[in-house]
């Protein structure tokens, strides 16, 4: 398996990078994580390729949420990880709240990456703010 994706490779190509200081695992982490930051910021019906990509309107929940639509969006998250991520396997979301932040929804998205003949464990947190934005952190 190829630690980037397609387009990834292209642009470092077209850049001339040569592929001194970083492993394949640490670009493998990298390449997942940055594209999970894509997938999750870009708005259902926005991708001309696949209507389902990306995730829908979590704005209206922000603030206002109730237990039924956090493990609705928990599970959204988790569906579309799973279908357009095949890289991180045994993908798991969980609703992560922080004390005095009702503005932000707050989720831990953990999984593995498969490198060779290892499995590396991965855990990011995410965080849905009132804009709708998702930032994700390692």
């Amino acid at each position: 398996m190829r630690e980037e994706r397609l387009l990834e490779r292209i642009a470092r190509w077209e850049e001339g990078d040569d592929r001194t200081g970083v492993s394949d695992t640490e670009r493998l982490v990298t390449s997942v994580v940055e594209h999970l930051r894509h997938i999750l910021n870009t708005r259902q019906g926005s991708a001309l390729i696949d209507p389902d990509y990306g995730v829908p309107e979590f704005t209206n929940l922000v603030g206002t949420f109730e237990a039924g639509e956090v493990t609705d969006v928990a599970a959204d998250m988790e569906r579309i990880i799973r279908r357009y991520e095949p890289r991180l396997s045994s993908v798991k979301v969980t609703f992560a709240p922080k004390e005095n932040d009702n503005l932000t929804l707050r989720f831990s998205v953990s999984g593995e990456v498969q490198a060779d003949d290892r499995t590396i464990p991965l855990t990011i947190e995410t965080a849905i703010t009132a804009e709708g934005r998702i930032t994700i952190r390692r």
